[in-house]
């Protein structure tokens, strides 16, 4: 599950940084971005994820940025769970069968078996309730964050 950031009217704040001030680079906006956006969110699907024996669907939330475009770095910031099992959980899973593959029995705790019969998980969409819960937040920073780096960054060389 991947979310992009998409902000209305953003290619023209970057044109618009760019021509006033050469020191203005992409690191500096997708900072921003990251900092006021992808932050949050990582963060709350951290804190909403289910937490397993190993903790590897936590683990691999991240917020990170892509190649550095700079007209389209909105694009490459985003929030990102690249846990292989991540969406088992997203969507669930429906009552199944599990039999044994390579051996004559499966042991489950003190019990061996030919075969098991798995009851399914319920999906658990803690992503879109997470996104859901920051996103009003989000609307507000990231016009702030860029007021602070126009104030600070375009002063600084």
């Amino acid at each position: 599950m991947r979310v992009t950031l998409q902000v209305d009217g953003f290619d023209d704040v970057v044109r618009r940084l760019k021509a006033t001030q050469d020191s203005v680079e992409a690191r500096n906006i997708e900072r921003v971005l990251l900092n006021y956006g992808a932050r949050p969110i990582r963060d709350e699907w951290k804190r909403r994820a289910p937490r397993g024996q190993t903790g590897n669907l936590q683990k691999g939330i991240v917020a990170k940025v892509g190649k550095r475009r700079f007209a389209q770095a909105i694009g490459t910031v985003l929030a990102a769970t690249n846990a292989p099992h991540s969406y088992l959980v997203l969507l669930g899973t429906k009552a199944h069968r599990i039999a044994a593959k390579t051996k004559r029995a499966l042991k489950f705790g003190d019990r061996w078996a030919k075969s098991v019969k798995h009851p399914g998980a319920k999906a658990n969409n803690f992503t879109e309730e997470g996104l859901a819960a920051v996103l009003p937040d989000i609307q507000r920073d990231i016009p702030e964050g860029f007021r602070i780096l126009i104030e600070t960054g375009l002063t600084k060389k």
